[in-house]
């Protein structure tokens, strides 16, 4: 498990550190959360090689001044928790029979508030 490494961090990078096992800590489409950010957090590229434990991570969506997490809030790793979301955008869906399959379909997700 990782942690926020300083306070008031915003924008798309997330200093870190406090982690340990093998390099990268988290991939490209990994899902986060963050104590103290009300809302799941994307990584949107590997995360670097681990440099004494820590590392930078690339988020989506971005962090906002005041709603940055503290210094060493915790980071709940992908697959340990929940959230909810909604189907943004319903898609074109064709009719289809039995026995057939659905390729190239895109939903979009937002968290729900």
């Amino acid at each position: 498990v990782g942690v926020i490494n300083g306070a008031n961090q915003t924008g798309q990078v997330l200093n870190t550190d406090g982690w340990t096992g093998t390099n990268p800590v988290l991939r490209a489409g990994d899902l986060i959360r963050v104590a103290g950010v009300p809302y799941v957090l994307e990584v949107t590229a590997d995360a670097p090689n681990l440099v004494s434990g820590a590392c930078s991570l690339s988020v989506n969506p971005p962090l906002f001044t005041g709603g940055s997490p503290a210094d060493n809030a915790v980071i709940t790793l992908p697959g340990s928790g929940l959230f909810n979301a909604y189907i943004l955008d319903l898609p074109d869906m064709p009719f289809i029979g039995a026995n057939t399959f659905l390729a190239s379909l895109t939903v979009t997700f937002v968290e729900a508030p």
